[in-house]
């Protein structure tokens, strides 16, 4: 027994030993792998952290150029461009419930945290595997104002180690109240803003420290998503999340329920918001500023900082015109169900080819496509004018007769939408009731190249096809170049362009682009100007553009595609050029009964009324009939009624006049009624 039991003693220690050996071993890789892997943590700390000097000083390096678009007067600021930044600002100076707000929403335990929040970190993990998904970020305020520091959002490993370095390095250098500070002043509140002076003013028009605990609960809100949330154009989303932060401030003490019950009482009424004052902001003019921002980016690519941009558009009319144009849209399709309310773009161009208005879709909020600019839809029947005017540079007269027999031969058959046709019409009374046969009749006369020469001549730029169809308008342009090709028949032949920038300048006064107002290139003879004219105030004295009667001399021409998919109506005064266009934008067609004649025109007349305001309205044409009798018979008699060769139909001098002659000039004002 005594012997068993000093085989088992040694063999105890046997196995001690071997233990005490192995722990050793175990101890010394430990610790030579403890070396090693903190050589290679410091070597990759090393690299990704060199960078972290540059990236701090980036606070105040980081400033994109702001560009600020002002109308007509200089003074009235319409928009502005790129990172808004207002001045600093310093918690000390805030009242408590604002970054009370943010604290609640970002990071309850901002004050408690070295710059990483592990609790939030794991409690988010649990959350998201629970939600098969990433429902909830465990971002610190830290990390997120590190975050900021960066010149571009990539999503990489080194990325999120510097994030987290410098979140460090952060909470290391600066105090909680400093670090709250620069967060509220570099983070994004969408519609531009950036920092809570400008946040608070572009929303609320205050001053930070004068916005109260509803307002400071919304703004903190907005950081989750602040381009999707901003209230500008999503107010519900923007409440919705105020009143979830305002019940966070509850939970951590930050407010009592008292503070916030009138929160219950904000809602949107038909897209407004009640109970709650935002800051008075209409962005219709914001087709435009878009529009003209994008030209300033071009004309001014090279310039570093803050540009200046005075424009042509008149801020009142601007106005006028988009409450005209949503009035009358309502009025026609007032919301119903799925019913789908068609979008409308409008133009308004002096006679130098200034834009003094721009509609480019019904709300900006909900659409930010121009319409106007971008949008490329059929011209319709509001194409014929050049057509009509193709002809009468070949010699026709607008008492001409034209063949308006139904076309029962050939592939192409066109109809008169009002089921009317005769043997012959006049070209005045075939343009003034949209005669489609009569038209196409009429193109294969006059030839089509030479209606496409006109379209190039008077500044549409799109491409008109050598087609028959092209005489009902089968031709996709732009609302505002077709606007511009309908000035210059307005303006007597002189080659009208669209513009909308006046001049550039920077921030400091140094003038980089001015428009400059130079004497039109003469495109089309001042006789023939008159003639279509006529025929065409004739079209709103007595055919299809009836409601666009103003009260004083106006021409223009309806347009409605096929299946009623779009509805135009283009004129001009003496003074003013507009053009209005409806339609759906996936081209949809708007019901039967949607014409020219009707919203477009309807939009038209009340503007051009509020335009003409104080402005006189002089004679839009001097055309005579018995003049332009005795220059018919001339022409006829020099080309003896052969065809020009060079339009392939017709007869023409073709000639351009230069300049306008004196007794063409008609200054006689009329009362504006």
């Amino acid at each position: 027994m005594a012997q068993k039991k000093k085989i088992k003693s040694k063999k105890k220690k046997q196995d001690k030993k071997e233990q005490q050996t192995f722990a050793r071993f175990l101890m010394k890789w430990f610790l030579v792998a403890g070396i090693w892997g903190g050589i290679i943590l410091f070597m990759i700390l090393a690299w990704y952290g060199k960078d972290l000097g540059r990236i701090a000083k980036a606070v105040d390096s980081d400033k994109q150029r702001i560009v600020r678009i002002y109308a007509a007067d200089g003074e009235t600021e319409l928009a502005a461009y790129g990172h808004l930044r207002g001045p600093n600002v310093r918690i000390e100076d805030l009242p408590e419930h604002i970054p009370n707000a943010f604290i609640a929403i970002e990071d309850r335990r901002f004050y408690s945290h070295f710059g990483i929040d592990l609790i939030g970190l794991a409690r988010a993990m649990v959350t998201n595997v629970r939600a098969g998904g990433i429902v909830q970020g465990g971002s610190t305020i830290t990390q997120q104002l590190a975050k900021n520091l960066f010149f571009n959002p990539e999503r990489t490993l080194k990325r999120k180690i510097q994030e987290a370095m410098l979140s460090l390095w952060i909470e290391y250098k600066y105090s909680k109240e400093e670090i709250l500070s620069a967060y509220l002043n570099h983070v994004y509140f969408g519609s531009g803003a950036y920092g809570l002076d400008s946040a608070t003013r572009i929303y609320f028009g205050k001053a930070p420290e004068n916005i109260g605990i509803k307002e400071a609960a919304l703004l903190a809100g907005l950081m989750q998503a602040p381009s999707r949330l901003s209230p500008s154009h999503n107010p519900q989303g923007a409440i919705n999340r105020m009143k979830i932060v305002l019940n966070a401030m509850v939970e951590e003490n930050y407010a009592s329920q008292a503070m916030i019950d009138d929160a219950r009482n904000i809602v949107i009424t038909d897209g407004k918001v009640q109970g709650m004052e935002f800051a008075d902001r209409n962005k219709q003019s914001h087709y435009f500023t878009d529009w003209i921002h994008r030209q300033v980016n071009i004309f001014a690519s090279d310039v570093e900082g803050d540009l200046k941009v005075v424009t042509t558009l008149s801020n009142n009319l601007q106005k006028t015109v988009a409450k005209i144009t949503k009035e009358e849209l309502d009025r026609a399709y007032p919301e119903d169900g799925d019913k789908k309310r068609p979008e409308a773009a409008a133009v308004i161009l002096n006679e130098n080819g200034a834009i003094r208005a721009m509609v480019g879709g019904y709300d900006y909020n909900q659409s930010q496509f121009n319409r106007a600019t971008d949008g490329v839809r059929q011209a319709g029947s509001s194409f014929k004018p050049f057509v009509y005017l193709a002809a009468i540079e070949q010699g026709w007269r607008p008492d001409d007769m034209i063949s308006n027999e139904r076309i029962t031969s050939g592939r192409y058959r066109p109809s008169n939408y009002d089921g009317f046709y005769s043997e012959k019409a006049t070209l005045r009374e075939a343009l003034l009731n949209s005669y489609n046969v009569a038209s196409v009749n009429l193109i294969k006369e006059t030839g089509v190249k030479h209606v496409v020469d006109i379209a190039d001549r008077v500044g549409i730029d799109a491409e008109v096809r050598e087609e028959l169809s092209t005489a009902l308008g089968t031709v996709d342009v732009s609302l505002i170049d077709l606007v511009g090709g309908y000035a210059t028949i307005g303006q007597k032949g002189r080659l009208v362009t669209p513009y909308g920038i006046n001049k550039i300048e920077t921030k400091e006064g140094e003038l980089l682009y001015q428009y400059k107002h130079t004497p039109s290139q003469k495109v089309i003879s001042t006789n023939h100007t008159d003639a279509v004219t006529s025929m065409m105030q004739d079209v709103v004295e007595f055919g299809t553009g009836k409601r666009a009667k103003t009260g004083f001399p106006v021409a223009g021409k309806t347009g409605t595609t096929q299946d009623y998919r779009d509805a135009l109506f283009v004129g001009f005064s003496s003074t003013y050029t507009m053009g209005v266009w409806m339609g759906h934008d996936d081209n949809s067609p708007m019901g039967r009964g949607a014409y020219g004649g009707t919203v477009p025109a309807s939009i038209f007349k009340r503007s051009m009324q509020t335009a003409h305001q104080g402005v006189p309205a002089r004679s839009i044409t001097n055309y005579d009939p018995e003049t332009s009798k005795e220059f018919k018979s001339i022409i006829d008699g020099i080309f003896s009624g052969q065809r020009s060769r060079f339009w392939g139909g017709g007869s023409s001098d073709n000639k351009r006049e230069e300049e306008d002659r004196p007794e063409n000039r008609d200054h006689g004002a009329y009362d504006f009624n």
